[in-house]
């Protein structure tokens, strides 16, 4: 376990071994304490120190090992971190564990439905951040946003972030007018060569500004 530091605030973190040399939390400022990975998503944690509310929920769909849902944690939310890849899991619990973070930790996939779905690894391994759904692989639980805000009684939702590795393609249909129903800002990473259909720009008709294109490797800002 390691230490690393943003804005004078520090964690304690483990990270999985996928590609070989590959770090993620792999910061230089001293031998003992690492600064958060440079220049990795500094607008997704702005957007959430400046969108997300102490008291409020703040759930992170695709949180990976939680580098997300830490700092939400920090900026005073509940977390709801849902994350179905069996590997990152185990290290998305230590570091809540090890921080004492107000995050639930939910292991299950975000789909078009409610139930089971599949899953699979990137070629780099489980674990690579890039696990997304798919035609075959792993059975996980899976549940469409209402289902999950219902399940864990989110009513008070500051933001959602969204960053399932072309599984935005599946779920945006249904994803993007719920939250502009609810008045709840949306943070989604796009993974065009991932998707398996277009995506529909009047999926976002509820919302009042939708900053960033839907395309490529683009992220998007929806604001109610």
């Amino acid at each position: 376990m390691v230490a690393v530091t943003r804005r004078g605030t520090t964690w304690k973190v483990t990270e999985p071994v996928c590609a070989p040399g590959w770090q993620f939390w792999n910061g230089k400022s001293t031998p003992d304490v690492h600064s958060w990975v440079e220049g990795w998503e500094d607008s997704t944690l702005d957007e959430i120190e400046r969108l997300v509310r102490p008291g409020s929920t703040y759930v992170d769909i695709g949180a990976w090992i939680g580098p997300t849902s830490l700092w939400a944690a920090h900026c005073g939310a509940h977390v709801i971190a849902v994350e179905p890849d069996p590997v990152a899991l185990e290290y998305l619990r230590s570091n809540v564990t090890a921080n004492d973070a107000d995050v639930t930790v939910v292991a299950g996939a975000l789909s078009d439905h409610t139930g089971t779905c599949l899953i699979a690894a990137h070629p780099d391994g489980w674990g690579s951040s890039m696990t997304r759904l798919a035609s075959s692989g792993m059975l996980v639980d899976c549940w469409t946003l209402p289902d999950l805000f219902s399940a864990h009684h989110i009513t008070d939702c500051s933001m959602v972030k969204m960053d399932i590795e072309g599984g935005e393609a599946i779920v945006l249909e249904h994803v993007a007018p719920f939250l502009a129903g609810l008045g709840v800002p949306l943070l989604v990473s796009m993974h065009e060569p991932w998707w398996t259909r277009s995506i529909d720009p009047s999926w976002f008709a509820g919302f009042s500004t939708v900053e960033g294109e839907l395309a490529r490797w683009e992220q998007v800002l929806c604001l109610p």
